[in-house]
């Protein structure tokens, strides 16, 4: 069977420590109170709770000849807005710049489209160029289509060449300088082993 009167201690016990916590709050309070607010000498009841007993070493500190001046928190306050508003013009500053950046790049990038577009269709009628001149040196006569090729350049030559059938392209050949056709026979030869 339980005491009554254990059951009162434990109560009695569980006052004493909340007594002692508030107790140590109060302290806290005061304490960041203290340090968050100017020391007023002036003010008694500050004085005898903060320090109600002084310690030997404080009593041992001299005071000092003058208070330090506290900084003044409204010139702070406009210090922090001015550097604000700076943060805030950089950022705009730097949105426009970006936005300007993407207009740019998006015109260059509509610019290489066109510029593709015009790539390819250049290409397109440079093989039709090509078409044709394959037709018109097909159609000529032999000896007048060599004396015609011994005056292009090797590679349009060679162009023409490959486009032809191998029998033109062979009557062709046997009229062309033996040295030239011998060039020429052998970029036919590695063109076509470039494409398989």
């Amino acid at each position: 069977m339980k005491s009554p009167l254990f059951g009162i201690n434990i109560r009695v016990s569980n006052l004493l420590a909340a007594v002692a916590v508030l107790s140590l709050c109060k302290l806290f309070v005061l304490a960041a109170w203290s340090v968050l607010q100017p020391f007023d000498r002036s003010n008694p009841v500050v004085v005898e709770t903060i320090f109600a007993a002084p310690s030997p070493a404080y009593a041992q500190v001299p005071e000092p000849e003058a208070r330090v001046a506290e900084p003044n928190l409204s010139e702070e306050w406009q210090t922090l807005r001015q550097r604000q508003e700076e943060v805030q013009r950089r950022e705009q500053t730097l949105q426009a710049l970006e936005r300007e950046l993407d207009a740019k790049l998006n015109r260059l990038q509509e610019l290489e489209k066109r510029i593709q577009a015009m790539l390819e269709k250049a290409d397109v009628l440079k093989d039709e160029k090509t078409k044709h001149l394959v037709d018109v040196y097909s159609n000529m006569k032999p000896k007048r289509a060599a004396e015609a090729l011994e005056a292009l350049e090797e590679p349009v030559a060679v162009k023409i060449l490959s486009g032809m059938r191998g029998r033109n392209a062979g009557e062709i050949l046997s009229f062309v300088d033996a040295e030239k056709a011998a060039r020429l026979t052998e970029a036919l030869t590695r063109m076509q082993l470039s494409f398989p």
